[in-house]
């Protein structure tokens, strides 16, 4: 549950829930034991060492009381017992050593002296439990997270209260955890989100925000990358600097498939949550939504500006934030591409053995032709080349074939990069190289005109959900909730 070094770099303390021992001190270099962890019978949720001589440990947990050891070897002293009447989330040694401060679910903020470990004081100043406290560097402030939305900045002498820092009002603004670096105090909340404090003023300087759930789609537009998660969340990126922005308002309650840029001031989001979503990108808000019955599991845009979504029941043709027509399909639609230089588009069925190809008149789609040849089970992806000169398609069989997108003729089938299911084909802008995503943890790339094949890295441990050129960069996003990018 914690760790806590000693001053000198020498020692180490771990505490959580084991079997034989709730807590261990020992000798870095040598595993060595130099103390007992006693006094406790319930699991440990926090330690921490004193950074000056003489040591000292403190430890907190579910027994609702902190027990005081000395050392090294560090042995029990005593136990502070009616102070707190709930689990003691955090404790935390002033940089000075002179004090120790505890927070606990009981909403009470105590202060011990840190050479005797003797009661200062006790103060209950927040409105709900308090999570994590973090001291400055220079011992005369601490801070501290709670889960009633707030973090407070307090005198470390008497406990009066500098500074009361409101960060939202919503379950998800609880706040967990904070650190005091050397550029002032952050907090982190419920979502992870980071809240850069300046600690003169109690203003918020910035807001850094990220993915916590596996990332399933990621698009480039223009020096940003748009990226979306399990949990519905989307998050533009500033690809020169790392800074970020969410977006707001009425966001997908489940996975986002697939983003699709509408024009220069708005995009759309496809959903596991059985909707097509549009954001305005200066606003970073959603602004409409379209349900689509069923999941949305990819789409195309034609240059008409129509949107042709493939969902698990069929096809539905969008104009104007409304369903133009639709097309019942059995086993639903896995995939889709559209050729850009003249408007074919392709459409990959699920469990049917079978690429359905159609044109678009208006908002309506009428079949051209289906190809079955050397076509297995559930299409899982198709792309057209830029170009539009070639066509590729990746189903059960986890062959990769390259075709002419005219005449659909097979030009190679003798890539099979991947042990497992293919999720994404991709080609750079020039139609020189092919990247391919699978749920194995690797990115491969073809060039095709040497047929030379590239294995990219060992890029996500749960497999790679959406992949993406970039001039010569490839980027690649998975279920370990990162985005990875390769020059190539």
């Amino acid at each position: 549950m914690d760790i806590a070094w000693t001053g000198d770099n020498q020692r180490i303390c771990v505490v959580g829930e084991g079997k034989e021992k709730l807590g261990v001190v020992f000798m870095w270099d040598a595993g060595s034991s130099v103390g007992d962890i006693t006094g406790q019978t319930h699991p440990l949720l926090s330690c921490d060492l004193k950074q000056t001589r003489p040591f000292r440990l403190i430890t907190t947990g579910e027994d609702n009381y902190p027990c005081w050891f000395e050392g090294p070897p560090f042995k029990f002293k005593k136990s502070m017992k009616d102070i707190h009447t709930r689990f003691i989330n955090c404790s935390r040694f002033s940089p000075s050593g002179d004090l120790v401060v505890c927070v606990s679910s009981d909403k009470i903020v105590s202060v011990f002296d840190g050479k005797t470990g003797d009661l200062k004081y006790k103060k209950q100043e927040h409105k709900a439990g308090v999570y994590n406290i973090c001291w400055s560097p220079d011992s005369k402030t601490f801070m501290t997270a709670s889960a009633d939305k707030t973090c407070k900045i307090w005198n470390a002498e008497d406990g009066t209260i500098l500074k009361t820092i409101e960060l939202g009002t919503k379950t998800e603004h609880q706040q967990l955890g904070c650190l005091w670096t050397n550029k002032g105090p952050i907090s982190v909340n419920l979502e992870g989100e980071m809240s850069f404090i300046n600690a003169e003023t109690g203003a918020i300087e910035e807001t850094v925000t990220g993915h916590s759930k596996g990332i399933t789609a990621i698009k480039i537009v223009g020096n940003y990358l748009y990226s979306g998660s399990n949990d519905g969340r989307v998050i533009r990126w500033d690809k020169t600097t790392g800074k970020n922005m969410r977006i707001k308002g009425s966001c997908h309650a489940s996975a986002v498939n697939q983003f699709i840029e509408i024009n220069e001031k708005e995009m759309a989001t496809l959903g596991c949550d059985d909707s097509v979503k549009f954001f305005d990108v200066e606003k970073f808000e959603y602004t409409q939504s379209v349900p689509t019955e069923s999941p949305a599991n990819c789409g195309i845009i034609t240059k008409e500006g129509v949107i042709v979504v493939g969902t698990n029941k069929g096809i539905k043709v969008i104009k104007d934030y409304k369903v133009a027509s639709t097309i019942a399909v059995p086993n639903g639609v896995a995939s889709i591409a559209i050729n850009s230089t003249n408007g074919l588009i392709a459409i990959g069925l699920k469990e049917a053995s079978k690429i359905d190809f159609y044109t678009l008149e208006g908002t309506t789609l009428k079949l051209k032709n289906s190809l079955t040849e050397e076509v297995q089970g559930t299409v899982y992806a198709v792309a057209f080349s830029p170009d539009g000169k070639y066509f590729i398609q990746a189903d059960n069989t986890r062959y990769i074939l390259l075709r002419e997108a005219e005449s659909l003729k097979i030009l190679y089938n003798r890539w099979v990069p991947h042990t497992t299911r293919v999720n994404k084909l991709a080609f750079n802008a020039d139609s020189t190289l092919i990247a391919s995503g699978g749920n194995d943890p690797y990115s491969y790339t073809l060039n095709i005109e040497t047929k030379k094949q590239t294995q990219i890295d060992r890029s996500h441990t749960g497999g790679i959900a959406d992949i993406t050129f970039d001039g010569n960069m490839l980027y690649t996003c998975g279920g370990d909730c990162c985005i990875k990018a390769y020059e190539l």
